[in-house]
């Protein structure tokens, strides 16, 4: 019969038991995993700070008529969505609602933001 210290050190792959290799081979694979697993994390999570502002912008003067909608269409180029624009022009003024006046200057970004291309067109 085996004693029980022999046995604990036979579990846990210490020194003095037959299974040491095989569980520190296991762990360095495991330990070889996790850090490929988060080093493809942190090349795959985008840089919020480049999300974020890093395009220029234009100022944009309100006319009779016009709402944040068809502006947002002015701006957004062929391929793009209205949507994603409206919610960049909202973000760079700090809007919280769609609400624009007639005279109101407003920034609206242009260029490369988050992958698309935003140009007026």
């Amino acid at each position: 019969m085996e004693s029980s210290a022999y046995s604990v050190r036979l579990a846990l792959g210490l020194p003095g038991s037959r299974t040491q290799a095989p569980v520190l081979s296991v762990l360095r694979i495991v330990l070889a995993g996790l850090i490929m697993v988060g080093l493809l994390v942190l090349m795959v999570i985008p840089d919020t700070e480049t999300d974020r502002g890093t395009s220029e912008a234009v100022s944009h003067v309100v006319q009779a008529g016009e709402s944040l909608w068809s502006i947002a269409v002015t701006y957004t180029p062929e391929a793009g969505d209205v949507r994603q624009t409206l919610t960049l022009i909202r973000d760079t003024n700090g809007l919280s609602s769609d609400v624009v006046l007639v005279g109101d200057a407003i920034a609206v970004p242009v260029g490369l933001r988050a992958g698309r291309p935003i140009t007026r067109q």
